[in-house]
This record gives C-alpha cells, sequence and structure tokens, in this order.
C-alpha cells in the first residue's frame, strides 16, 4: 500500500477509530493535491510512493521513505501501517 494507489477504505481498515470513507477519500484528495503543489506536479497520475510531505517531518515517515527508495519494496501491509500509526501515535 502506497500513496499512488491507496484507497479509502484501506486507510480505513488501518485506524482504530472509525472514520467514515468519504471523510478518509477528501483528506486523500487533499493531501495528494498537497503532493502535487510541493513537488511541482501538474497530475495526480505523475505522483508515486516516493513522494513524500515536505514539510512534515517525524522519524517514521523518514522511516517509510527509506523503504520506498528501494526500488524492490512494493508497499505495506494494512497490519505493518497499523504498527507503525501507532508509533506516531506514542
Amino acid at each position: 500500500m502506497g500513496i499512488k494507489k491507496v484507497q479509502p477504505k484501506q486507510i480505513q481498515m488501518c485506524l482504530k477509530i472509525y472514520v467514515n470513507r468519504e471523510s478518509i477519500g477528501s483528506h486523500l484528495q487533499k493531501y495528494r493535491i498537497k503532493l502535487m503543489k510541493a513537488h511541482g506536479l501538474n497530475t495526480p497520475q505523475e505522483i508515486t510512493n516516493r513522494h513524500f510531505p515536505i514539510d512534515i517531518k517525524h522519524s517514521v515517515l523518514d522511516q517509510i521513505k527509506k523503504m520506498w527508495d528501494d526500488p524492490r519494496f512494493d508497499g505495506l501491509s494494512v497490519q505493518e501501517i497499523t504498527l507503525l500509526l501507532d508509533e506516531m501515535i506514542d
């Protein structure tokens, strides 16, 4: 799972609280637009899983970014994302 193809339902499965899919979809769309602006992209199709926010700094995000730097890396599972989210909240 990565930013390029992730769907609201997948994000919903990673959260320990209920958030409706429409709300997640809206935030996901805003996030992708923010990534496009930050990286000078013209369309959402240009976003890759290697695009990360420039203005958000967190050790967990740095860890995920390093994973995506490996061309063989294919994404994180729901369980892995849930664990990383827990780590970010602590």
